[in-house]
């Protein structure tokens, strides 16, 4: 790309380069894709393909994909953020190139309905009923752990409260991405009892918000381990569809739910970051990405309630619709000898006036060193002196 005309500022990054997290901190997640194949077992066979065909039956597909899960990869573009005010988006680099996760990227690799929600929506269901068949409080949604606590009797219930019960624990595993121990919101889980209300609710926005904020409130201060919620596979997924060099090397594409996605076959794929940008830089002059899903500019930013532009982020963004972006901005100066060292030398202190007027002392002092110098010798030497006073300034400003 061509950089932009004139110098703008794009947002920094959030840690510097000598001072990002070390990828030794354990990533704890609890979207296990492993847990839905037991669900599967207990609801019966007969619900599966209503499952899977349900608006969040793309966490099913993604159980199917044979990959697995490399946590040290999506680390490092954690790791590597730049520092975005916008909660709704988040901006990564790998080797001075900017990729977007935002509900637009998140909605294309997953096929998720990521459509607003509906605000003047009036909608209920009375659900009291069923939550005290499934032994749940009737002020809040259930626990995964009390949803796997009916699959030894369940498997009798009717088949509309199996796929009620698929359906919950697709939604607590792997669009809220939250432990065995958390409820899922109420507001989501009756939603399961109307078929038609769960198929247009934008599940998509649910999980892709339930992902944003744990990565948003993410620290790394003093602990040795951190959590994130929603569907942290679509993370890996992003990773691997906006850097195609990365999947390329390390996956297969496949295609599911309309949309690609990708599978790792065999043990964990291992990245040398480094290595895999010297080598694209070798064959394409730079890593290759796809820096974002491209919208008209006036659709640049998915739609949310609280919407702000800031300055900076969108600097960069219009330069990358425009084909303006900077590419050089993020880069590192290597330290050079002067810069690792700095030396500092003070110049010599010079009399401003020198007295060369006569006088006895100056008289026996000339005298005792090879005879009477004249008064031009004194200038001279006096102007050599200011000439190699000049000298070691300019020696220090070129050093500093």
């Amino acid at each position: 790309m061509a950089s932009s005309s004139a110098a703008r500022k794009y947002p920094k990054r959030l840690y510097d380069v000598d001072k990002t997290p070390i990828q030794s901190r354990s990533m704890n997640h609890s979207c296990f894709l492993a847990n839905i194949q037991t669900v599967l077992e207990a609801v019966g066979d007969d619900v599966v393909s209503e499952l899977r065909e349900s608006a969040v039956g793309v966490i099913l597909k993604l159980k199917e994909l044979e990959y697995t899960w490399s946590a040290s990869c999506v680390h490092h573009f954690l790791a590597n953020q730049l520092a975005i005010d916008n909660i709704h988006e988040m901006w990564s680099l790998i080797d001075c190139m900017p990729l977007r996760f935002s509900l637009y990227e998140f909605g294309e690799i997953t096929g998720l309905n990521c459509d607003p929600f509906d605000k003047n929506e009036i909608w209920d269901v009375e659900h009291e009923s069923f939550w005290l068949e499934m032994n749940v409080p009737t002020s809040e949604g259930p626990t995964l752990k009390e949803l796997q606590a009916l699959f030894p009797i369940c498997r009798n219930w009717s088949r509309e409260k199996r796929v009620m019960i698929g359906l919950l624990c697709l939604l607590c595993i792997g669009i809220l991405g939250i432990s065995s121990n958390s409820r899922i919101p109420l507001y989501c889980a009756k939603r399961v009892m109307d078929p038609a209300a769960f198929q247009r609710y934008p599940w998509g926005r649910v999980g892709f918000t339930s992902l944003l904020e744990s990565i948003k409130v993410l620290t790394y201060d003093g602990k040795k381990s951190y959590t994130l919620h929603g569907c942290v596979h679509a993370l890996l997924i992003w990773v691997f569809e906006f850097v195609p060099g990365l999947g390329e090397k390390f996956g297969n594409r496949r295609e599911g739910a309309g949309v690609p996605l990708l599978s790792w076959r065999g043990s964990r794929p291992r990245i040398n970051f480094s290595d895999f940008c010297a080598q694209e830089k070798r064959t394409y002059q730079k890593v290759r990405v796809r820096h974002m899903v491209e919208k008209p500019i006036e659709d640049r930013y998915p739609k949310w309630e609280d919407n702000k532009v800031h300055t900076e982020l969108d600097n960069m963004i219009q330069d990358i619709l425009k084909g303006q972006l900077d590419e050089k901005y993020w880069e590192v100066m290597p330290a050079t000898k002067s810069t690792k060292r700095k030396s500092h030398v003070n110049p010599p202190c010079v009399l401003d006036t020198m007295d060369v007027g006569p006088s006895t002392k100056r008289k026996k002092d000339t005298e005792h060193v090879n005879g009477c110098h004249t008064s031009e010798t004194v200038v001279a030497h006096n102007i050599a002196i200011l000439g190699l006073v000049e000298s070691v300034k300019n020696l220090t400003a070129l050093m500093e």
